[in-house]
């Protein structure tokens, strides 16, 4: 199963134009629903990926379904895109034993988080990110303050500056009390 994320003009203004665009040659599949579960735009479906070459695409998402006859391994998956893809400069997520990603040189959270934060006039070093997974990495060592939620990966966990609670148990509500809300030292308390 494969997604492109990429500006789709003839899908309007709402989301910037940003959508994903799916290969789907039989009409919509569980994938299109879990993008659609997760309160994504809705998913463009294409028969083929021949309308996709014209835009940009800012990240592949590829799913399979562990265990399942005729399903790929994901982690021979990833395997194998690092092998081809890194060399060029792209980078291969692995997102655990369902899906992986695989972005453009210089494409990451990081750079979004940079980009929307200049666009604001506002420091990293004045921000504070939560995530959860490697795709959150670069943002989290960008912040101000990167916070990992108790449930995240290694990765994140190591990147951050600070485990907060779980997801499940507020974890982003928990880093801004924690980190956002706190007096600075010698304020008045009031």
């Amino acid at each position: 199963m494969l997604l492109a994320a990429t500006r789709w003009e003839a899908a309007g203004p709402s989301y910037g134009s940003l959508r994903y665009v799916e290969l789907a040659p039989q009409g919509p599949t569980w994938a299109t629903d879990l993008i659609k579960s997760a309160g994504e735009p809705d998913v463009v479906l294409l028969p083929d990926l021949g309308g996709i070459c014209s835009g940009r695409v800012l990240k592949f998402v590829l799913f399979t379904k562990p265990g399942e006859p005729g399903w790929a391994s994901m982690p021979e998956v990833v395997r194998v895109l690092r092998l081809q893809l890194e060399a060029a400069g792209a980078t291969v997520v692995d997102c655990g034993p369902r899906h992986c990603e695989v972005l453009p040189p210089g494409v990451h959270k990081g750079v979004g988080m940079l980009r929307l934060l200049e666009h604001l006039g506002v420091g990293a070093d004045e921000t504070l990110a939560c995530g959860d997974g490697p795709n959150d990495v670069e943002m989290l060592q960008m912040a101000g303050v990167g916070a990992a939620v108790g449930n995240a990966g290694p990765e994140a966990r190591a990147a951050a500056d600070a485990v907060v609670a779980s997801a499940e148990a507020d974890g982003v509500a928990d880093a801004v009390v924690r980190f956002a809300l706190r007096q600075p030292a010698g304020a008045a308390q009031g």
